[in-house]
Parts: C-alpha cells; sequence; structure tokens
C-alpha cells in the first residue's frame, strides 16, 4: 500500500472547473459637471486667434469657438476664483481629430504652473476609448476627461494636441472645470432620451405642406430620482437648480463610463421647466429623502 499515494487533482473524474461567465460591462451612474467655475475663472491660452480668443470659452454657445494658431502643444491656463477639489473636465464644440488628446494638470501655486503639477492626469484621447463616431448630423461634440482628487487647488492647466496632418489649429466652443456631481443611486429607469425637430413646416390652404429643415434636431434628456437622500439633495442636486436655473448650461453624461454610446448618452444642455422637490417618507440616517426630475435640452 502506498503511504504517500500521487495528488491527480482535486477534482472527480470527468469533472470540470465551474464556468465563470465573463463580466459585463458596468454603466456608472449619472454624472453633471456645471461650467459656473470656469466663468468666474481667468484664462490664459497658449495662442489665439484675434477675432476667437479664448474667453469665447466662458460663452456658453458651443459655436463660439477659442482658436489655436497651432493644433499641437496647446494649453489654456485657469486662475480659479477660489480653490477647488476639481475632479473633471468637460468641453463641446471642438474640431480634434480621433488623434487628438488632452489632459488636465493642477498646481499649488501660480509660480509651478507648466512646471511642477500637484496633481495630473495622463494623456487621453478625447474620444471615448480613442474611438471617434462618424454618425451623420450629430451637432456639437462632447468630450469628458476625470481624474482622482481631493485637494482643492487655485491653479489649472489643461493641455491639447491633435497630431492629425488634417488638423491645423484647435477649436473649442465651451469648456468647464470642476466638481462633478454624481449622487450615490442613480436615476430612476423611466426617464429617458427624447428629440425636439426644429424644422419649420408650413401647410397653406390648398393642402400643400411646405417644409424648411434644420440640420440637428435637439435631444432632451428626462431624469427622475423617486428618493434621494436629503444631504445629496440639498448640498448637490438644490444647487445645480438654483445656481444654472434655466440661463445656464450643464455638462451632462448619462453613462461617463460610455464608449461606443459615449455621445448618444452625453450633451450640453439646459434645465428645463420647474425645479420641483418632494419629501418623501423614506428615511435614510435619520433624514428624509427627496424627490426631484432634471429635465435638460440640448445646447446646439
Amino acid at each position: 500500500m502506498l503511504t504517500n499515494p500521487p495528488t491527480w487533482g482535486t477534482l472527480p473524474i470527468s469533472a470540470v472547473p465551474a464556468y465563470a461567465a465573463a463580466a459585463p460591462p458596468i454603466s456608472e451612474r449619472v454624472l453633471l459637471l456645471s461650467p459656473r467655475d470656469i466663468d468666474r475663472a481667468t484664462l490664459v491660452a497658449s495662442s489665439a486667434l484675434t477675432s476667437l480668443p479664448v474667453t469665447n470659452l466662458q460663452n456658453q454657445e458651443p459655436r463660439k469657438v477659442w482658436r489655436s494658431v497651432s493644433a499641437v502643444s496647446q494649453f489654456v491656463d485657469i486662475a480659479l476664483d477660489s480653490p477647488i477639489a476639481c475632479n473633471a473636465i468637460a468641453m463641446s464644440g471642438f474640431n480634434m481629430s480621433a488623434a487628438g488628446v488632452w489632459r488636465l494638470h493642477g498646481y499649488a501655486s501660480v509660480s509651478d504652473m507648466g512646471v511642477t503639477a500637484a496633481v495630473s492626469s495622463a494623456w487621453q484621447s478625447v474620444w471615448p476609448g480613442g474611438l471617434k463616431h462618424y454618425d451623420p448630423d450629430w451637432g456639437p461634440e462632447v468630450a469628458l476627461l476625470r481624474i482622482e482628487n481631493e485637494n482643492p487647488y487655485l491653479y489649472w492647466r489643461i493641455e491639447f494636441s491633435d497630431p492629425s496632418e488634417a488638423t491645423t489649429f484647435l477649436d473649442i466652443g465651451r469648456l468647464a472645470l470642476g466638481r462633478a456631481v454624481q449622487f450615490s443611486i442613480n436615476c430612476d429607469i423611466d426617464g429617458g432620451i427624447g428629440f425636439v425637430p426644429n424644422d419649420v413646416v408650413e401647410p397653406n390652404g390648398y393642402g400643400q405642406i411646405f417644409t424648411d429643415p434644420r440640420p440637428y434636431a435637439q435631444r432632451t434628456f428626462d431624469l427622475p430620482w423617486t428618493a434621494l437622500t436629503q444631504d445629496e439633495v440639498s448640498a448637490q442636486a438644490m444647487e445645480l437648480s438654483r445656481l444654472r436655473g434655466q440661463a445656464g448650461d450643464v455638462f451632462c453624461f448619462l453613462d461617463p463610463g460610455a464608449v461606443s454610446n459615449f455621445h448618444l448618452w452625453s450633451m450640453q444642455g439646459l434645465f428645463t421647466g420647474r425645479a420641483q422637490y418632494t419629501p418623501r417618507p423614506l428615511f435614510v440616517g435619520g433624514t428624509m429623502c427627496w424627490s426631484f426630475t432634471f429635465s435638460l435640452i440640448q445646447k446646439l
């Protein structure tokens, strides 16, 4: 008898290891970013066309652009009104090719700008996963870059570069830098995406209908939350409503981690309608939950 029989395996004869299915992609929660902090900041660009200055980035119209004189090694230096622990930047109305990249730096002092960054992202493609979509008649493009940061800084630099031979200058229409809002729970599943056609349709008295087509249909997002904690509602949701109103733009990303659908689920938009917050008979941590809906319409 063998005192130490050989070990052939831990599974019975004819058995196979348990099948482990690949983890599906995880959708992220809605992310919102206000350009309010950039609008109160001082901006200086590496270069700019005289008629299209860097201050155009503080105008919410995505087609009123800052234009650089080169497409490579360009940057925008930002001195905020007060130190902020920024963790996201967004832009819209840009002309960058599939090769376009950008990155973000935060600095402890003005003398450190361009020299020693206290926090920095890596170079990232302006297109999710580096994949530029080619859907026709889409309207202003939107991009998002995020970093891990919990420390407030007054001075920031955003760098841009596009080595494509076809891109000889950079156009960027709108810029946001700040602290992203991403609630602890996602919006309800009964929201949705809609389209508002801007075509002119005019019938006459003889049964004819004359049309004047417009190039883009505006998208709309309806984002309801049935129950969100009181602290999040009062400190974040209500503040967005109060400070942006209906005239201040907001970047909205339904799934900020999306790749092929990123452009479908992202936009620079405006809040529409009344901001109404309603208490609910549900308590978390001893405080009441509240319901509300964010409705946005796209800026074109």
